[in-house]
């Protein structure tokens, strides 16, 4: 009961550090900003400053960065610090130690931050590798490379009714351009600049060289349609079989702490030397070394690029 007590004052410590934190940086901003503006401007340059943060000029998303929310970073913070003050108080029994372990949490929300932003892009991936199936259908059925790509708008739109879908924002952006007759491949370019994904930019960079060329754009856009989408296949395949290996990993990450768990509140003497010697904490320390090195590397080694 105590651990869990300990555990929650923590997580409201970190959570005090952290709101303090971001309080100051805002402060930090508002007085720049207050040396050449007035109170009216620069809220609005504020508001245009977190906008930049995640969007362009035009408002189109910039896929390898993530704007959070206030409530992510401190339910982050929060689950963090008080999971991380656990484990350290059963490698340690000393709840000082484990406060000052704990305070580990505060850099959660970046790598939280990073895990956000490789999901929105495979799954941005993912539904590319649709976007091309339509746009390859309605080229064999005959129709115009922009005809295809009004089309494939329209058959997203009833395969996501989400309407804040990525690829619908990115799809419908494209169509307006065409109906503004302007070129389709710098669309593209700048959809595969902003996604950085290289599915993505391999399209638009033989689009852009077809139509620059004057090839056969129909026939080249569909097979290259055809190649990048076999390849995200099998770039999903590949995501399906290491989900159940970062599933043992998990578990196996969790059996350590559960038997020195087990250890410590069910045999307090044995244990007694590595909470109250030299040698035992260090050995403690080491073991906790360890097991952070095995993450890292199974993260390495399970992070595969196609």
């Amino acid at each position: 009961m105590k651990i869990l007590i300990f555990a929650g004052l923590t997580a409201i410590i970190c959570f005090l550090i952290f709101f303090i934190i971001d309080k100051k940086k805002a402060k930090d901003s508002d007085e720049g900003d207050a040396q050449n503006h007035t109170e009216e401007k620069k809220s609005k340059a504020k508001s245009q400053k977190e906008q930049r943060a995640a969007f362009n000029d035009l408002g189109l998303p910039i896929y390898d960065e993530y704007q959070m929310s206030r409530s992510q970073k401190v339910v982050s913070v929060v689950l963090a610090s008080a999971v991380i003050f656990c484990l350290a108080y059963l490698f340690y029994m000393n709840y000082i130690v484990s406060i000052i372990l704990a305070c580990g949490g505060l850099l959660f929300p970046k790598m939280r931050k990073k895990q956000l932003i490789e999901i929105r892009k495979r799954n941005l991936t993912s539904q590319f590798k649709n976007l091309l199936s339509s746009v390859s259908s309605s080229l064999a059925a005959g129709r115009s490379v922009e005809n295809s790509f009004k089309a494939a708008s329209e058959d997203l739109k009833m395969l996501y009714p989400n309407q804040n879908t990525d690829i619908l924002k990115e799809i419908q952006w494209l169509v307006h351009k065409i109906g503004l007759n302007e070129p389709v491949e710098m669309a593209l370019v700048d959809f595969a600049n902003r996604s950085n994904i290289d599915e993505i930019a391999s399209f638009a960079t033989v689009f852009t060289t077809c139509k620059k060329t004057g090839g056969d754009l129909v026939n080249v856009v569909r097979s290259t349609s055809n190649i990048i989408t076999e390849k995200i296949e099998i770039k999903n395949d590949i995501y399906l079989t290491l989900a159940a290996k970062k599933m043992e990993q998990k578990v196996l990450m969790v059996v350590p702490f559960i038997i020195v768990a087990f250890l410590a509140f069910s045999t307090g003497d044995f244990m007694y030397p590595m909470y109250h010697s030299f040698i035992g904490r260090a050995v403690m320390t080491i073991g906790w070394v360890l097991i952070l090195g095995v993450w890292f590397i199974t993260e390495h080694i399970m992070n595969i690029k196609v």
